[in-house]
């Protein structure tokens, strides 16, 4: 084989290299980046060097000596790659007492082999150390990263037969074909463990920003939970003195309106100032103190201290409890209840918390926003796995905006009534919430008025299981 060629095909493998590190270095540039550079560029240098000495035995040996800088890079490369460090001495003054011993061989008349080995053999130390020590302390953890450790060592002993090969023309042309070898071999290797360093000290980065990351959510997560316990008590606290003071007024609004009957009993008429006042201040302090109830167990829902006693509950006689705590309501609008309850269904609920927080929702709402005179209906159905109950008013309806909104805890969703009547807008994401809890389901239909004006309404359909 023509050395000629393998010089030349040595070389743009060289120039390949180099090209290919300088791209790597310019799309994420760092310290293992920049030594690919460094170690490329060392080699061409070196490459000329040797081009330049010729057939020049002693500087063939001097030459030997500038393949140093390279075995340095590789040292840098190697400390960056795998994490460990080693004084720079330990090879700067072998390689001193290695020119100074070629120098007295040289001049005691020793052939080209013998002062040259001194120096092949510090050059090639680095070679040989870091890879060896890299491998005993387990670091090498790729496939990529043995086969580069591997590599380095194989050019270091190409280094130590330097003086032996490059004596005569055909060990020259070995020497070469080796450099040629080993140098493909770093071709492949060097921009694989780069570009495996720059992956792992991403992901090593990335890792302590997500660790720093979730320390911060934690903390943040801890501040919000202990807020959110002051804001339970604090609401706790306010509800509870609200309703004191809701207490007093409320009693206060029944003893004038009886000391107003006793001794005014010919001002009883709805046209009178007084009658009028008060009965407006009693509905007020009467939504007021629902406003409350409703505030304390959304509390409980948002902080999930609800307590559930479950028990089998007489669906009809559920029903038939809420109604009779609403009669009053629907009386004043002159509403009428269809009722249509197999009276032998039974359901595993918290009958409390079923009447309370969810029929009396539901039935409320029915019953706010229906016109007077009209009817409410209320049947049940009975399937295999399930039981069923639907609650269909004729009223208003509601908007699908508002219908996709009614269940979220988070928004607003209460409106005024037929009558002018107020609410808390908590009422259907208790009943949800509760429902949710007794393993049931909730639904709802409703034709907003103004746009069904023939069919309008809401229907209310809720699941239990058997």
């Amino acid at each position: 084989m023509n050395l000629q060629y393998i010089l030349a095909g040595y070389f743009l493998l060289m120039l390949v290299s180099l090209g290919v590190s300088v791209i790597i270095h310019r799309g994420n540039p760092n310290v293992s980046t920049l030594n690919g550079i460094y170690f490329w560029l060392s080699l061409i240098v070196n490459f000329f060097i040797q081009g330049l000495v010729g057939e020049n035995l002693p500087l063939q040996s001097l030459a030997m000596a500038l393949v140093a800088p390279t075995g340095f890079v590789l040292v840098r490369m190697q400390e960056d790659l795998f994490g460990i460090r080693y004084s720079r001495k330990l090879f700067f003054f072998p390689l001193m007492a290695s020119l100074v011993l070629a120098t007295i061989l040289f001049l005691m008349g020793f052939s080209f082999p013998v002062y040259t080995f001194g120096i092949s053999f510090a050059v090639a130390l680095p070679f040989f150390v870091f890879p060896f020590r890299i491998f005993r302390l387990g670091l090498s953890r790729t496939g990529s990263a043995t086969c580069f450790l591997i590599s380095i060592i194989v050019s270091g002993i190409h280094l130590m037969d330097y003086p032996f090969l490059r004596y005569t023309a055909d060990g020259a042309l070995l020497g070469f074909m080796g450099a040629f070898f080993t140098g493909f071999l770093m071709a492949i290797l060097v921009p694989i463990v780069i570009v495996e360093n720059i992956t792992a000290s991403y992901m090593a980065r990335l890792e302590a920003d997500v660790e720093k990351a979730t320390q911060d959510l934690r903390e943040a997560n801890g501040q919000l939970l202990e807020s959110q316990k002051e804001n339970v008590n604090l609401v706790r606290i306010l509800c509870h003195d609200i309703n004191n003071s809701l207490f007093v007024a409320r009693s206060a609004v029944s003893t004038m309106q009886r000391f107003f009957d006793q001794y005014f009993p010919e001002r009883k008429s709805s046209d009178d100032e007084f009658v009028k006042q008060s009965l407006m201040a009693e509905k007020a302090l009467s939504n007021q103190a629902d406003l409350i109830s409703n505030v304390n167990m959304m509390q409980k829902v948002i902080s999930k201290k609800m307590v559930m006693r479950f028990g089998q509950v007489n669906l009809f006689e559920g029903v038939a409890a809420s109604l009779s705590l609403l009669q009053m309501q629907a009386t004043k609008k002159g509403l009428d209840f269809e009722i249509e309850i197999d009276p032998s269904l039974h359901i595993n609920a918290d009958k409390n918390m079923l009447v309370n927080c969810v029929f009396n929702n539901i039935f409320s709402n029915a019953i706010k926003f229906s016109l007077p005179g009209q009817k409410i209906r209320v049947c049940s159905k009975e399937t295999e796995k399930f039981i069923l109950l639907m609650i269909e008013d004729n009223g208003v309806g509601m908007s699908q905006k508002k219908l996709s909104e009614i269940f979220a805890v988070e928004g607003y969703t209460s409106s005024k009534g037929t009558s002018g009547e107020m609410g808390s807008g908590f009422g259907m994401p208790i009943a949800k919430n509760v429902i949710e809890k007794m393993s049931g389901e909730i639904s709802l239909e409703s034709y907003e008025k103004e746009l069904h004006p023939d069919k309008h309404g809401t229907k209310v359909t809720l699941k239990f299981p058997v």
